[in-house]
């Protein structure tokens, strides 16, 4: 129908305005065109449904990229743009420049002079600088007090050389160098410390601790800019004492039996390293509990030992010498040393300590326990033995100064009692004798001979080496004046160690032996020696071999030595002399009622054990028969036996006769009386 077809393609104009009927087939706009009925009821409904969907998508779109682009826009505050470049340079190295630097220092010289300075006496160290670097630097010295006393800290005065230029001189505390650029040629420095000759002795023992400080940055720079290296070098410096000092250098606290009781026989030995001389009147010596004045003026020679002990009786069991003294008066007293543990303090009159030394575990509760005491002491010996500072003097103040010293041990062998050894014969004395403390060889051996069983002394020889032998040729003599023949004779060796005298010990014959004399083994000095012996009466005739037809009377004689024997031979010549009478060629000797005056006798004939000897007559006779008178002749009167009375004499304190010379004297001796039955001495010939 017309009206049919004009509907239909009014209502497909929908369709053209989607586009949608321009894109479809035409089959398909002809089924929608044949399908009226449907066409009629459906087209609008399918049109706004597609319109709907493809507005909403839109709206949908719209909605996301509207939310996202305003999240973003929301987040970022500011947009940045960034421009580059890369480049690239090849064949490069890279390397780490350092400033390093380090200190080579040496020993402060001469060696433990620095833990005991004294005023004029300098130590010196010396201090390299070594470049451990690349960068060069420079630097500068300077020093700081970082403990001990202040006023001997700032007495101490500071030479400092760097090469061979003199940087500074002045006190320690105020060296600061001016910058200085390392070199090679000059980086060592030499300092020198010292205390001026004037320094006061209320300084004296103090110590000061410092640092040479060095600081080094990078030249070219001003200081604390760019690199730098800080490098110190401690110090410490102990002051000596540069008034009287004296040092405890040995200490023997544990008697054994052989050498006394205690604490009669203990003793300390002072040493004196000083070079002068050092009184100890008004000294004190200090245990852990008491102190004692030395009341004894007594001057310990420089660099010289002293003695001290409770007992003179010590002096007895120990070989000292003549010069150390032996110091043994106190104000009180005694002083107890104790066996396990004990203390040693040494002061001056005016209370200053200059030692102190201490053994075993000391107990602070001791009296005179102070701060400078070792905890624990030095060694605790066994009994017998000595504590003693090796080398003598040794002085760091530590215990280790003090070395456990043990007595050499010492056995005579021969003579060992009973021999007969002739004077004028030569014998091999043999002992044998061990060190504890070291090789025997460093022994030193003293010989010594006694003519009374050991109650007095004379030197053989001294500091012979400890080969357990000596040839010993007897003489009549030793020490000038020390008679050898006797019947109680004895040996004593002397054994001592490299530390000094004290360490000492002995040992000598057990019995006696007997040197007679050998009279054809003499020196012509000792044959008129001899004769002046028997003519004394101090050696009898039967201690003399091998004189058979020799005069052994008096006569010419050599006397020995002649200073001494001279003014008493001259003196019984002319008493011999004033009693000659010459009758035909006869001379007879006669004396006057009266004695001829006593004269001083020379110490080398007359030895006791006793400071003065009584006077004995002498008496010299003639056992000849008396020549009997004729009538032509004039007779004679029979002359009274000649007496010499002996003089009183001052004897030497250590030389003594045997008991056997002493009796000898006495039987050849006897007081003329008048009408004697001894026939009046005569001698043939002429004098």
């Amino acid at each position: 129908m017309k009206s049919g077809k004009t509907k239909t393609k009014k209502a497909a104009k929908p369709v053209k305005k989607t586009g949608l009927a321009k894109k479809m087939p035409k089959r398909q706009v002809r089924k929608i065109v044949i399908n009226k009925e449907k066409a009629k009821e459906e087209p609008k409904v399918f049109v706004l449904s597609l319109a709907l969907r493809q507005a909403a998508l839109k709206v949908m779109a719209m909605f996301l990229i509207l939310a996202l682009n305003w999240t973003g826009l929301t987040a970022i505050g500011e947009t940045l743009a960034y421009f580059n470049d890369t480049e690239q340079v090849v064949d490069n190295s890279y390397t780490a420049a350092t400033l390093d630097f380090s200190l080579q220092a040496g020993d402060w010289t001469p060696p433990g002079r620095a833990d005991k300075l004294l005023p004029g006496e300098p130590v010196a160290r010396t201090v390299d600088i070594i470049n451990d670097g690349i960068l060069g630097f420079q630097y500068t010295v300077s020093t700081t007090q970082t403990g001990g006393d202040n006023y001997f800290c700032n007495a101490l005065q500071l030479q400092a050389q760097q090469g061979t230029s003199t940087i500074y001189t002045g006190p320690l505390m105020n060296f600061l160098s001016t910058s200085t650029l390392f070199s090679t040629s000059n980086s060592s420095w030499l300092f020198t410390v010292s205390l001026p000759a004037s320094t006061s002795a209320d300084i004296e023992g103090q110590v000061c601790q410092f640092k040479f400080i060095f600081y080094g940055w990078q030249e070219d720079l001003p200081p604390n800019q760019g690199f730098n290296d800080t490098e110190e070098i401690d110090n410490t410096i102990k002051g000596g004492l540069w008034g009287e000092k004296l040092l405890i250098n040995k200490v023997y606290y544990d008697v054994d039996n052989a050498h006394g009781t205690e604490p009669a026989n203990e003793w300390v030995e002072l040493y004196n390293p000083t070079d002068k001389d050092i009184d100890v009147a008004n000294w004190q010596i200090c245990d852990n509990y008491d102190c004692l004045n030395i009341t004894q003026a007594t001057s310990i020679p420089a660099l010289g030992l002293a003695v001290l002990s409770n007992s003179t009786t010590t002096w007895n069991y120990w070989d000292i010498p003549t010069t150390a003294p032996k110091i043994y008066e106190f104000n009180a007293g005694p002083l107890m040393l104790g066996n396990t543990a004990d203390m040693l303090i040494l002061k001056r009159p005016n209370g200053k300590i200059t030692d102190q030394m201490n053994w075993g575990t000391p107990t602070s509760s001791w009296p005179n326990y102070n701060a400078n005491i070792w905890n624990p002491g030095a060694t605790d010996v066994a009994e017998g033995h000595m504590l003693g500072r090796v080398p003598t003097g040794y002085d760091t103040d530590q215990p280790s100064d003090f070395k456990d010293l043990g007595l050499p041990q010492v056995q005579v062998i021969i003579p060992n009692g009973g021999e007969t050894w002739s004077i004028g014969k030569t014998y091999t004395l043999m002992w044998q004798a061990t060190n504890p403390n070291g090789t025997d060889t460093d022994l030193s051996i003293d010989i010594w001979y006694s003519n009374d069983s050991g109650a007095t002394w004379a030197n053989v020889t001294s500091s012979t080496e400890n080969d357990g032998a000596y040839d010993w040729r007897v003489p009549l003599y030793l020490d000038g004046n020390y008679l050898v023949v006797s019947t109680h004779a004895r040996i004593k060796v002397v054994a001592f160690g490299p530390e000094n005298f004290m360490v000492q010990n002995w040992d000598m014959s057990d019995n006696d032996f007997c040197p007679p004399v050998e009279y054809e083994l003499l020196t012509p000095e000792e044959q008129e020696q001899l004769k002046i012996l028997l003519a004394e009466g101090i050696v009898s005739k039967e201690m003399v071999e091998g004189a058979e037809g020799v005069d052994l009377g008096l006569g010419p004689v050599l006397p020995l030595p002649p200073a001494e024997l001279s003014p008493a031979l001259d003196s019984l010549d002319s008493a011999l002399d004033s009693t000659t009478s010459l009758d035909q060629g006869t001379t007879t000797t006669t004396t006057e009622s009266t004695t001829t005056p006593p004269t001083e006798t020379p110490d080398i004939l007359f030895e006791t054990a006793t400071s003065t000897a009584e006077s004995t007559p002498v008496v010299i006779e003639n056992t000849e028969p008396e020549p009997q008178a004729t009538a032509d002749e004039n007779p004679v009167a029979e002359p009274e036996p000649l007496v010499l009375e002996e003089p009183t004499v001052t004897l030497p304190e250590a030389p003594t006769l045997p008991d056997n010379n002493s009796e000898a004297g006495n039987s050849n001796s006897s007081e003329a009386t008048a009408g004697t039955d001894n026939p009046a001495p005569q001698t043939t010939g002429t004098e």
